[in-house]
This record gives C-alpha cells, sequence and structure tokens, in this order.
C-alpha cells in the first residue's frame, strides 16, 4: 500500500493545485477543519455504500494518477485505501499521520459552516 508524508503531500499540492484528496472523517469533524481542497467521503460510506462511494470517487479522480486519503491519524485513511483496493480502485495513497500532522506540521486547515 502507498502513503505519503503531509511535507511530500503539501509539496504536490503546490505543484498540482487539483490534487484529489478524499477525507474520509465524519462529516462534523470534516466540518471542524480539514486540509484545503479535499472532499469529504466518510469511512462509514465507504464501508456501507461502496457502490456510491467508488462513483463519486470515479467522477472526482478521472484522468488522476493516485488518490489520496486522510483522517484525523491514518488508521481510518489506511483502512479506507485496503477497501478501496478490495473494491477495484488501486491507485489510493494514504497520508501518515493525517490531519493532526498537517495541522502539527504548521500548515492551513480549512473549517466549514455545516
Amino acid at each position: 500500500m502507498k502513503y505519503i508524508d503531509v511535507n511530500k503531500l503539501n509539496q504536490k499540492l503546490k505543484e498540482n493545485p487539483s490534487l484529489v484528496i478524499i477525507d474520509v472523517r465524519s462529516e462534523k469533524e470534516y466540518n471542524m477543519g480539514h486540509v484545503p481542497q479535499t472532499k469529504n467521503i466518510s469511512l462509514d460510506i465507504i464501508l456501507n455504500v461502496p457502490e456510491l462511494a467508488i462513483k463519486e470517487i470515479r467522477e472526482l479522480t478521472e484522468g488522476e494518477e493516485n488518490i489520496y486519503i486522510i483522517c484525523l491519524s491514518d488508521r481510518r485513511s489506511f483502512m479506507a485505501c485496503h477497501k478501496l483496493f478490495e473494491y477495484g480502485v488501486p491507485n489510493t495513497c494514504f497520508i501518515q499521520g493525517g490531519t493532526k500532522a498537517w495541522r502539527d506540521a504548521g500548515y492551513p486547515l480549512q473549517k466549514t459552516n455545516p
């Protein structure tokens, strides 16, 4: 399984602002602060309604080389990558340390009003 640290992710975002990053936390967690440019598709949806998750991911990632998956630390993102691979989505990459590592590195978080 592929992974990337937050410093490399930040560099990739600078090089490619349309990079696909999926945050698999709950909507409430996501709204409290997330990496800019992420799309929220919760792990619950990936596990319980995989056809919806896969459809949404494929629409987001058309032509993209990798799909970056993030959560708070990296437990849920690792699980999501594993499940997505089982569902036939092979190009996933989990972000080591997750949103917490992103914040701790001093990178900005974006908040969403529900």
